[in-house]
């Protein structure tokens, strides 16, 4: 329990302070940067660090001529026509599925 003299504690009215500012509205935020700029000067800005050369950026893999290893669809019965029948009919089947699904649970 700390102990007072009146209704300051004690430890607090033994302390020196060179202002007291009550509040911490704007107009307090003020008056505080106003008090420490009055004060001591700011210590000294750091130095920067003493940078090292940039690294060497890797060299630059050229573009395959042809991508169609990355682009087309592949499967076991792959063909230029079927690839995108074949994508065709799978979207219609998992709308199928779902509407079904769907359908199957507004009855149960």
């Amino acid at each position: 329990m700390l102990e007072t003299s009146g209704r300051i504690p004690a430890d607090l009215a033994r302390a020196k302070f060179d202002a007291i500012i009550i509040g911490a509205g704007i107009n307090g935020a003020g008056l505080a940067r106003d008090a420490a700029m009055r004060g001591e000067p700011a210590p000294p800005k750091p130095e920067a660090p003493k940078l090292g050369p940039a690294p060497e950026p890797s060299p630059i893999e050229k573009e395959p001529d042809s991508l169609d290893g990355y682009i087309n669809f592949l499967h076991p019965w792959g063909h230029p026509l079927g690839n995108p029948a074949i994508l065709v009919v799978m979207f219609f089947l998992l709308v199928g599925v779902t509407i079904a699904a769907l359908r199957a649970q507004d009855i149960g």
